[in-house]
């Protein structure tokens, strides 16, 4: 039986990521056939040479201040598709948060 892509987790609204740190952010859903998972940016590309996405979930290294934004995760199968938003934002080092 085929089932259109649902969340099993929602994403967080706001991640904050220190400096040089690694943000890993997991889009979690179901359905079947499996959904394909996309991540994008709005209208700026993805961290060229630093991201990776692995089972869903993206990974930024090495972050950096101008990779606070908006990154959204979209999942199709061929019911339909899901996507939710989440924000990047940049924390200084050291600070208590």
């Amino acid at each position: 039986m085929a089932v259109p892509p649902q969340f099993t987790e929602t994403l967080d609204r706001v991640i904050k990521v220190t400096y040089n740190s690694v943000a890993s952010i997991s889009c979690r859903v179901f359905g079947f056939p499996a959904p394909t998972i996309v991540w994008s940016r709005g209208l700026v590309s993805l961290p060229q040479g630093r991201t990776t996405i692995t089972n869903g979930t993206l990974n930024i290294s090495n972050f950096s201040p101008q990779d606070s934004g908006t990154y959204q995760c979209k999942a199709t199968n061929k019911l339909g598709y899901v996507r939710a938003l989440t924000t990047l934002i940049y924390a200084k080092p050291g600070k208590n948060q």
